[in-house]
């Protein structure tokens, strides 16, 4: 399944880490510094089978984290699933603070069934009604929507243009642009956040209503 690229950068929420045989570790991929909390793998391990899984994204996410630059890994867990955040980090400022980009959300390796977005329709019939028919529909196309929407750490709905004669309905992701992550301590993982993100919308796709 090939999944639309965005410009725009994935929320990434500082969670709890995964209460597992957490492994804290630090390794070299080419030329990117890897570390993190990596589950019940080293970090090395983790981002290899995320680039066999996920290719694409972890071929933009490396690219966006230039040279030089260490790639955080952080698993938590998310609605009853492991999920990876990954976060460009910089070198230490004057101060001795480390400063981070977000990157994107991935499931954990094995948990990619489970790795969705909530469709955020609890307050329309009209909604409800929708996703039930372009589920029937569209199943693939549904389904690419979700995981594209999890990658941003978004909510979906289906906006549906109160026009005479139009079957159509946009499908809306919305998420919050990631703030600078603050690492207090080196140790690749998230401690903080400079500011509150701010709150995005954008359209993935639009689909025919079934009659």
């Amino acid at each position: 399944m090939t999944l639309k690229n965005f410009n725009l950068l994935g929320l990434v929420t500082v969670a709890v880490p995964v209460l597992i045989s957490c492994i804290y570790s630090r390794t070299v991929a080419g030329e990117i510094t890897v570390s993190g909390n990596c589950g019940d793998l080293n970090c090395e391990q983790l981002l290899a089978q995320l680039k066999s899984n996920w290719s694409e994204q972890i071929s933009q996410y490396t690219a966006e984290c230039q040279s030089g630059k260490n790639l955080g890994l952080n698993v938590w867990n998310r609605n009853e699933s492991k999920v990876v955040t990954l976060i460009c980090w910089g070198d230490k400022d004057p101060n001795g603070e480390i400063y981070g980009t977000s990157l994107g959300l991935l499931p954990f390796p094995g948990d990619e069934e489970n790795f969705t977005s909530k469709w955020n329709c609890w307050n329309s019939d009209e909604c409800k009604n929708a996703l039930i028919k372009l589920r029937d529909q569209y199943p693939e196309e549904i389904r690419k929507y979700e995981v594209e929407c999890a990658m941003e750490s978004g909510e979906l709905t289906l906006v549906i243009p109160q026009v005479n004669g139009l079957s159509e309905a946009n499908v809306q992701c919305s998420f919050f642009v990631p703030n600078t992550q603050i690492d207090d301590n080196g140790d690749g993982v998230a401690d903080g956040a400079v500011a509150k993100p701010t709150s995005v919308d954008i359209t993935l796709g639009t689909l025919t209503l079934p009659q």
